[in-house]
């Protein structure tokens, strides 16, 4: 992982076993790549691989900042497929700035920090973000009811 290292040709530089060289990227345990669409819009995707170690609202937050370095706003963020409740709520809790205990958290306070994330990560700006089909434990938790554990 990270970035393929580039002579000052804008060449790949090879290691000795023929790959190409990378520099460590910004993040542990995520894969991500972008381009341009033109010359004022940018799509960044991405894999997390492990949320505990990389959390949404990190990787958020630095493609704001580096967007405004190049005087570009981020617009909208997209989550494609399933999210771990957990991350979701990590995130909601740096969104609303929250300190709540797992231990003691209530439904309506999963649903308050779901929300400020959906709020905080821009997944509310393009096609909206039903969390009930998008968290895992709430698409099992409404699909299978009383037989999740």
């Amino acid at each position: 992982s990270g970035r393929i290292v580039k002579d000052s040709n804008g060449q790949k530089v090879l290691g000795m076993d023929g790959k190409p060289l990378r520099t460590p990227g910004m993040f542990k345990c995520i894969q991500a790549a972008g381009w341009m669409y033109d010359e004022t819009t940018a799509q960044v995707s991405m894999n997390l691989l492990d949320h505990n170690v990389t959390g949404l609202a990190d990787v958020t937050e630095a493609i704001r900042n580096e967007s405004a370095k190049h005087g570009l706003n981020s617009i909208a963020g997209e989550l494609v497929g399933l999210v771990p409740l957990q991350a979701m709520l990590t995130a909601g809790r740096y969104y609303h700035n929250e300190s709540l205990s797992m231990e003691h958290m209530k439904r309506s306070d999963e649903v308050m920090l779901v929300k400020a994330a959906i709020t905080g990560l821009m997944l509310d700006k393009l096609e909206g973000f039903d969390p009930d089909i998008s968290i895992i434990e709430w698409t099992l938790e409404s699909n299978l009811g009383d037989q999740v554990e």
